[in-house]
């Protein structure tokens, strides 16, 4: 099952931020999207499933000419995706209308928090065929719906072969027409250029600064961890486009852009500053490399590690049992290649088929049946036999995603000193 990075890759998406690309924007004298003047239709053929080539989408302009160039080249995946975002919306409302009136409570927050993200809808709307209250249901998080979705790894210095900062993520999904997004790379007229890995609104940004933001999902157990907020996701391609470092990442991300859930954006900055901040509707934590015995280097999976976010840990039957586990599986990798790792390790880390667990914490909780467990383990490693995702149930993210195919189509590895992403599909 395991495969060299090198040999999984389909795209290498280097930036060239010197050259902009003339032409490419329309005039922004167009009316405004209304909901009731866009007609229904469907941008794709729902008999016939999309490419199974990553397609590359290159904007430019002010962000609503962006979002009409996003709205034009990625149709066929953005009508998926709105499509299955109403259907889940009508599901819990009852109908769309009323999904539409729920707007009115997300609406401050976005255009205070989000605004060229908002313009980017507006233009998506123009020229999709898709209306703008439909863009904005299809990313609006109206309840929480906890995945167990993302990793998200940093090292740098005495961690990696050549002292360079690596990083990347898994944006891990099952069957969801988000899998078919295309990467983007973007040019706005104003702020930063950027790199998305999977989707406009995806878990992977890196921009001309040498900035990479990255997210993961993280938990809300208590009713105070959950509210109204943008939602998970959106806010990092606000910081993408307006921020240069870490600190400024940091700020924009707590003040205006985190969402209304659990959730870990991990950044790294081209002066060598790396934090996590670990968040919930409630409250914020903020934790960095050597907090919890880390050197040079970080991790984050679906769970918080400060003290002032356990109380907002799942608990009970709800526990989240391979939260830790999937942690401590690429912290070993890289602690055993200390010194010499490369982005074929962090891709091995990400890409795991086996679990590592301490074995106290196996003891503890999984042997006394404390929380719902795992136990097809022998001394705490899964062994070659869990690997079957038709009989056995080993374990749905990453490491040892459920879908051994969407693990490679929605990772995305970064190396910011040489501006340089690496795209799986």
């Amino acid at each position: 099952m395991k495969k060299t990075l090198m040999s999984v890759l389909a795209i290498v998406l280097s930036m060239v931020f010197a050259f902009g690309l003339a032409g490419c924007g329309d005039s922004d004298e167009t009316e405004e999207p209304n909901a009731e003047k866009s007609a229904e239709k469907l941008a794709y053929d729902p008999a016939e499933p999309p490419s199974n080539i990553r397609e590359v989408v290159v904007l430019s302009g002010t962000p609503k000419e962006m979002g009409k160039q996003y709205g034009q080249q990625a149709a066929d995946s953005l009508s998926r995706l709105v499509t299955y975002k109403k259907a889940l919306a009508i599901e819990k409302f009852g109908s769309i209308d009323k999904a539409y009136e729920a707007l009115d409570d997300y609406a401050d927050v976005y255009s205070k928090g989000v605004p060229e993200v908002l313009e980017m809808f507006r233009g998506m709307a123009e020229t999709s065929g898709i209306s703008y209250d439909d863009i904005l249901v299809t990313y609006t998080q109206f309840v929480n719906n906890p995945h167990r979705n993302c990793s998200t790894i940093s090292m740098w210095g005495d961690a990696t072969v050549d002292g360079k900062t690596i990083c990347g993520a898994n944006y891990d999904l099952t069957l969801e027409p988000y899998i078919y997004e295309p990467s983007v790379v973007a040019y706005p007229k104003n702020g930063n250029a950027f790199m998305a890995g999977s989707g406009l609104i995806g878990g992977t940004y890196m921009n001309d600064k040498g900035l990479v933001i990255l997210g993961s999902q993280g938990q809300d157990w208590n009713k105070e961890d959950l509210g109204v907020g943008v939602a998970p996701k959106v806010g990092l391609l606000e910081i993408a486009m307006t921020c240069k470092t870490a600190k400024e990442a940091k700020k924009l991300y707590i003040d205006k852009v985190a969402p209304g859930s659990g959730e870990n954006m991990h950044v790294i900055d081209a002066d060598n500053n790396k934090l996590i901040v670990e968040h919930t509707a409630a409250k914020d934590s903020v934790r960095t490399s050597g907090d919890f015995g880390e050197q040079d280097y970080m991790i984050a999976t679906n769970t918080f590690l400060t003290e002032k976010m356990q109380d907002s840990i799942y608990q009970g039957d709800e526990f989240w049992d391979d939260a830790l586990p999937r942690y401590w599986t690429e912290q070993k990798i890289i602690e055993d290649n200390m010194g010499a790792n490369t982005i074929d390790t962090l891709n091995d880390a990400l890409g795991s088929t086996k679990y590592f667990v301490d074995q106290n914490w196996y003891s503890d909780v999984w042997e006394k049946e404390e929380f719902v467990g795992y136990k097809d383990m022998e001394n705490g490693v899964w062994s070659d036999d869990n690997w079957d995702i038709t009989d056995k149930y080993t374990g749905f993210w990453t490491p040892e995603n459920r879908e051994a195919a969407t693990e490679c189509i929605c990772r995305t590895v970064c190396v910011p000193e040489d501006l340089t992403m690496y795209v799986m599909a």
